[in-house]
């Protein structure tokens, strides 16, 4: 199942024409006996959606099984629509969902953009204010409902940011309901959810899917416009439809990178499949180094050291995110404290890519700038700065990485 969000244009970048190229990637392969290829895209030049089952070869209008008009895909019941009539009219023993689109990791920092520029009483941005706001990161989004929830409690007015649906976005608590009832309709957990998108593989965003998800495919760092290698993954899954999701996940990471290393530009790439059976191991000792941090700021030695592990550390095209083994391993060398080492390795070894037991089950990269990219990020802003809505996701809940962000804040 591939769920496609191309009606974007006039205010994110356009990205029908990738689009397109994917669908002519998966036409390469098509559906088989074993296999059944179906996607949802919505257009931005037509505004409509369309249902296929792609087929291999010949003209992808013959492919159309539904024209569905003009949707919403930001709207989350468009998204569970298509995952029920997929799995009702085409059921299988194995499951797997992409979603495609552009993609912000965990974030909802463009509704924190627009509380602190809102003012109560004021109608509505001006459009020169919405563009700038929106193009301020590459967030690749599905779902706007969050965003229309703080709109009604900052304005009076209901002041509308955009104008069409490209501002759409996929919050983290639509992002987990949408996954659970997809596991509901299956009866088991999706074998795998990919995303086509970017900066989507953060502890952050898989712990959100771990209770509906199997294996977790993303990328730390920003995607290429061409995305996934349709072609070559198809190709793989034709030839064994019953291989189990570790083995795809990790054939999508290996198909993905290589589909770039021959590229004729060069492109910073990174790609990690990861075993969501083993987040909670991730999140406990996330929680414990959290701990040995914070007891550690009192120390002004160790506090230059945390802030030295912060710079040094791989970081992606949202300089907020950070390499989480790089991070750890860092917090090793330059903190001279046992319990901060301590709580470093046990997080370290249920990260490691391909460790036994570890959550990456495959983390590869391209170019120098992403050496250090091992397969999985964690929010970590600099002094001064905590999103108030990081709070509300489940591993804040769950851990006390958040309070660590806060200890460190207030510590600058």
């Amino acid at each position: 199942m591939v769920y496609m969000g191309g009606d974007n244009g006039s205010t994110l970048s356009s990205l029908e024409g990738a689009g397109e190229a994917d669908l002519a990637e998966m036409k390469q392969v098509g559906s088989t006996d074993h296999l059944n290829v179906v996607v949802q895209y919505d257009r931005m030049s037509d505004h409509r959606t369309r249902r296929y089952r792609i087929t291999r070869g010949g003209a992808l209008v013959r492919d159309q099984v539904a024209d569905l008009g003009e949707t919403n895909t930001g709207d989350p019941q468009v998204l569970r629509n298509f995952i029920s009539w997929a799995v009702t009219t085409y059921p299988a023993d194995h499951y797997a969902l992409v979603l495609w689109n552009h993609g912000s990791g965990w974030k909802e920092d463009n509704i924190y953009a627009l509380g602190k520029s809102l003012k109560l009483g004021q109608e509505a941005l001006t459009s020169r204010q919405a563009r700038r706001f929106a193009q301020r990161r590459a967030s690749r989004a599905f779902f706007n409902t969050t965003m229309a929830r703080l709109l009604e409690q900052l304005s009076p007015t209901r002041a509308v940011l955009f104008d069409d649906s490209s501002r759409d976005f996929l919050d983290n608590a639509e992002l987990t309901n949408v996954l659970a009832f997809a596991a509901g309709v299956i009866g088991a957990k999706l074998d795998l959810l990919g995303m086509d998108a970017c900066l989507m593989s953060m502890l952050e965003v898989a712990y959100q899917c771990r209770r509906s998800v199997n294996v977790f495919v993303g990328s730390e760092e920003t995607e290429p416009a061409a995305g996934w290698p349709y072609q070559r993954v198809l190709g793989l899954l034709s030839k064994n439809a019953e291989q189990e999701a570790s083995a795809l996940g990790t054939a999508v990471v290996s198909e993905y990178v290589a589909s770039y290393e021959t590229a004729p530009v060069t492109e910073v790439v990174t790609q990690a499949a990861l075993d969501l059976k083993r987040a909670d191991a991730a999140a406990t000792a996330l929680d414990g180094l959290a701990v040995a941090l914070m007891a550690g700021l009192a120390d002004p030695n160790i506090y230059a050291a945390i802030r030295r592990a912060r710079r040094d550390a791989q970081s992606f095209y949202d300089r907020d995110y950070l390499d989480l083994l790089s991070l750890a391993t860092l917090f090793q060398k330059y903190c001279q404290s046992q319990p901060i080492y301590d709580a470093a390795q046990q997080l370290i070894d249920v990260i490691t890519p391909g460790a036994p037991g570890s959550l990456v089950l495959s983390a590869r990269s391209l170019g120098r700038e992403m050496a250090e990219a091992h397969g999985v990020s964690i929010y970590f802003p600099p002094e001064g700065r905590v999103s108030p809505f990081y709070e509300a996701l489940e591993i804040s809940k769950t851990t006390r990485w958040n309070d660590f962000l806060e200890a460190f804040r207030t510590k600058a």
